[in-house]
């Protein structure tokens, strides 16, 4: 089925079963959209909140000390509009097959989960060496 990407206007194919509620072409122009309009959902905000609070989030905040791994600010996880709100990171993302396990997982604050996912966004896409040495130590370990 072809589609027209909601950001870049190009044209991509999705099957049927996957075309419903496919807005863009990739995980890039999905999170450029997301970020021009400053549309970083989290908890009951994200499209894939399931209700409750996560118990591999709050392993996550605890094995970091609720400490953003990137810069070092403590992070906040009542306040959830924050620029130190406290977010939990896939480090190989979800559309590139990362799984929800403690190793691939990082506590950041907002600013550097919105700064990780601009310049991230396009790794499965585009360094299939790094994400399979990613893979090999963030999914092999059995954790969950």
């Amino acid at each position: 089925m072809t589609l027209t990407c909601d950001w870049c206007g190009e044209e991509y194919q999705r099957r049927p079963t996957q075309a419903s509620g496919s807005k863009y072409c990739s995980t890039s122009c999905q999170m450029k959209k997301r970020s021009a309009n400053d549309e970083f959902a989290s908890g009951e905000d994200h499209p894939n909140w399931k209700g409750g609070v996560s118990k591999i989030r709050e392993r996550v905040l605890d094995r970091d000390d609720h400490t953003c791994q990137r810069c070092g600010c403590a992070v906040e996880s009542e306040n959830r509009s924050s620029q130190r709100s406290a977010e939990v990171h896939h480090l190989i993302p979800r559309a590139a097959g990362g799984p929800d396990a403690l190793a691939n997982l990082i506590t950041l604050c907002l600013r550097c989960h919105k700064e990780a996912h601009s310049t991230m966004s396009k790794l499965h896409e585009t360094n299939s060496e790094l994400l399979q040495e990613l893979r090999e130590t963030a999914c092999d370990d059995g954790d969950d």
